[in-house]
């Protein structure tokens, strides 16, 4: 029996009782995703068509001068870059107590989700999103401004247009970079040559990552393949791509975009052109109307469901909505994010682990792809209030009625809050947190199930008072299933990596749990933090190509 479910959801996840109803003008109607950075909200006011993704920043965050810094510009970002494959910018307010940007919301699915779950692009379409990708940057490089971070989440396949999002770590390059302590944004195996060895930036190093999309979304494999970053800084500066399966017409632009040295690459506005006329036969009388006139014709489908093959795998249940990315949870989640290029080869002994299957920054808009950037899932549908103390643990006798003490949201401790949430709108990547003068996020992502166990990528990140934040290990994360506790096998220790910027900590590490089911419950209990301990706190999880979390604890419990 195939699935033929749209990759579109038919609601918004709900709003929580610490959730603000309005926010300036708008009044808002449910998440769409939670992160590191804030939250994203789905929000109205009246007369518009459709709905906003109003994106705001974390209280704590808010009054830090550098993250201040970087909305405002992310904000004048997107008021001065426009296009048809680039959200629409709508308002916004850098100065308020909560600072907050309001764009168009897309629905439609990451570019990582609709590969994962219908497969690679083929024909007019591939083509299609190659044309409108490099319009997109035509007009963000027309603007004087670097994106630095194109990967799978942050292309999100609009029901009109293939769209560009996340302007949350670009920059204009003719301005000094906020200052960093050796970090540099961007994500590893997209980042182009000259970014993994610390080089200056220019359009044409979003074209080398043009071309790894392009190769992705043609074949469904990362070009460069996965692994700790290290090794993927080492294959993107000297190894050559897999491109092999990229169609022959696309293949010359392909290959030529992803040279080593950036003058050999063509540029973006190079890429328009060509790519109208391989489609068309003749050469478009302007860029915009070739593009226009092509998506116009070719792009109508996307919105339409397609049947996927039949699974195996079992699934939270129906009530979860399949793949779907809306526009401003980008980086979000902070999974992306990766160490200062300078510093790539620094890295191999900082904990490592391997790159996990999504991108999760916020993901794919959501998102992870976060959210890489994603599809909005049951995010806060679960129950569950305060709760402290002793866990309750099942400690192999009796099983318990009802779900474990595991299975809530939050817990409290003295001031101090633990939080389980769903981190991306894909529901690809869960939120882990402790929130007082001190942040800790333990982001997870890339839930699969093999012959050792379940598998399940953990990214740590600090914030606030950075030098406040414990570090934490194996032992902070447990499975329950069937009664049963399951403790990880692999060892590994995460500790604030002061060096780099917040949310741009480098490190991913492996939770092996062996002879875990295909969904349980995954638990985190947070480390000592300003002397109070909340938790334990829980998100179920699901494996397999419809890996998602959720706090929706009837699924696993």
């Amino acid at each position: 029996m195939s699935d033929t479910t749209p990759l579109t959801p038919s609601r918004f996840a709900p709003l929580r009782r610490e959730d603000p109803r309005r926010i300036g003008p708008y009044t808002l109607d449910g998440r769409i995703g939670i992160g590191g950075i804030g939250a994203v909200y789905a929000a109205h006011q009246p007369g518009m068509p459709g709905h906003a993704a109003v994106k705001t920043v974390r209280e704590e965050l808010a009054g830090n001068a550098e993250f201040r810094a970087r909305f405002a510009r992310e904000t004048v970002l997107a008021k001065r870059a426009s296009g048809m494959c680039l959200p629409c910018y709508y308002d916004g307010d850098t100065e308020a107590k909560m600072p907050w940007l309001a764009t168009e919301y897309i629905p439609g699915p990451s570019l990582r989700t609709y590969v994962q779950k219908r497969g690679p692009l083929t024909g007019d379409h591939l083509t299609a999103l190659g044309v409108g990708l490099a319009d997109a940057l035509t007009r963000i490089h027309a603007q004087g401004v670097v994106h630095q971070d194109l990967k799978p989440g942050n292309i999100i396949l609009g029901p009109d247009a293939p769209k560009l999002v996340d302007f949350g770590i670009a920059r204009a390059v003719d301005q000094t970079v906020l200052a960093r302590s050796g970090g540099a944004p961007g994500t590893a195996g997209w980042m182009s040559p000259e970014a993994c060895a610390g080089g200056e930036l220019t359009g044409r190093s979003d074209v080398f990552s043009w071309g790894s999309l392009m190769a992705f979304a043609a074949t469904g494999r990362e070009p460069f393949g996965a692994g700790p970053v290290d090794t993927l800084a080492d294959r993107v500066m000297e190894d050559e791509p897999d491109i092999d399966g990229v169609p022959e017409p696309l293949l010359p632009l392909v290959r030529a975009a992803l040279s080593k040295a950036p003058r050999e690459r063509p540029d973006a506005v190079g890429l328009v052109p060509a790519l109208v006329e391989q489609w068309s036969g003749r050469t478009p009388a302007t860029a915009l109307a070739g593009v226009r006139a092509m998506l116009t014709e070719v792009w109508t489908g996307m919105a339409a469901p397609i049947p996927a093959p039949a699974r195996s795998v079992r699934r939270f249940g129906r009530g979860l909505a399949a793949g779907v990315a809306a526009v401003a949870v980008l980086a979000l989640a902070g999974t992306a994010a990766v160490g200062a290029p300078s510093a790539l080869k620094a890295l191999a002994g900082a904990g490592g682990g391997e790159q996990g299957g999504q991108d999760a920054s916020g993901g794919e808009n959501g998102g992870a792809d976060s959210g890489e950037g994603g599809d909005t899932g049951n995010a806060g549908a679960g129950g569950g209030g305060d709760e402290g103390g002793d866990s309750g643990r099942p400690d192999g006798g009796e099983t318990p009625s009802g779900p474990p003490p595991e299975a809530v949201e939050r817990a409290t401790d003295q001031g101090v809050g633990a939080n389980a949430a769903v981190g991306s709108a894909d529901g690809t990547t869960g939120l882990f947190s402790a929130d007082g003068a001190a942040t800790l996020h333990a982001n997870v992502y890339g839930a699969v199930s093999g012959p050792e166990g379940v598998r399940i990528t953990v990214n740590g990140q600090s914030m606030g008072v950075r030098e406040q934040v414990p570090s934490f290990d194996q032992s902070s994360f447990y499975i329950l299933a069937d009664g049963e506790r399951i403790e990880p096998s692999q060892p590994f220790t995460y500790t604030p990596q002061l060096e780099y910027p917040m949310e741009q900590e480098p490190n991913e590490n492996t939770l092996v749990f062996p002879g875990a089911p295909e969904t349980g419950l995954l638990v985190f209990q947070t480390p000592e933090i300003g002397g109070a301990r909340p938790g334990p706190v829980g998100l179920c999880y699901s494996t397999g190509q419809g890996a998602r979390f959720t706090t929706d604890y009837t699924r696993c419990t």
